[in-house]
């Protein structure tokens, strides 16, 4: 509960940004012991002209969880601070569980791996990168974590509002495969994905 409240405001406005970004890793460093996984080290990008929130990246074998300064500067986007760390570390543990030899009933890890094979950047389809099986399994474990965490937050009007954006995306993202795919829209995407690697 410690770690936890550090995100309430009047807690959070006290920090430095420094400071901040400790509260992140140790965040980052308490998801990935769940997971079993090694810690990604949190890396802020400065450049005004990065419009994202965050990256997970693996180069040359090093992975990092890149963070826009924005989400440490400004406290109203310290929930969306926690969503972003979440959000890169489940892509980490994906790459980290299907790094291992995976058993005929890994189901999901052999999703990933297959999606990993053919990811589609949000600069190559927009609609396609949200509603990956990877991207859309991120999505799920960062709604499912912040909900069983909501009553921590109770009169954090910050997490409210973060919340409740990040479901409607996802409900919007969903909603959009499903007219413009129809039934079956799951599999009809990763043939899509996959079409479109070849």
């Amino acid at each position: 509960m410690f770690l936890f409240s550090k995100f309430k405001q009047r807690k959070w406005i006290k920090l430095s940004a420094a400071k901040r970004q400790q509260v992140l890793q140790r965040l980052e460093n308490k998801m990935a012991r769940r997971a079993g996984r090694n810690p990604l080290p949190i890396s802020v990008v400065t450049n005004p002209d990065w419009y994202c929130f965050g990256m997970y990246e693996k180069k040359a074998g090093k992975e990092t969880l890149h963070l826009n300064i924005s989400l440490l500067t400004k406290p109203e986007l310290r929930f969306q601070a926690m969503a972003t760390v979440l959000h890169e570390g489940r892509h980490a543990t994906q790459q980290f569980v299907i790094s291992n030899d995976l058993a005929w009933f890994q189901f999901k890890a052999r999703r990933w791996k297959r999606n990993m094979r053919a990811y589609v950047s949000s600069n190559d389809d927009k609609n396609l990168y949200q509603i990956q099986e990877v991207e859309r399994d991120a999505q799920i474990f960062v709604l499912k974590k912040l909900g069983s965490w909501r009553h921590k937050y109770d009169e954090e009007q910050d997490f409210v509002r973060t919340y409740g954006a990040l479901k409607k995306q996802f409900d919007k993202n969903e909603n959009a495969a499903k007219q413009k795919y129809g039934s079956f829209y799951r599999a009809k995407i990763n043939r899509e994905i996959r079409r479109r690697k070849k």
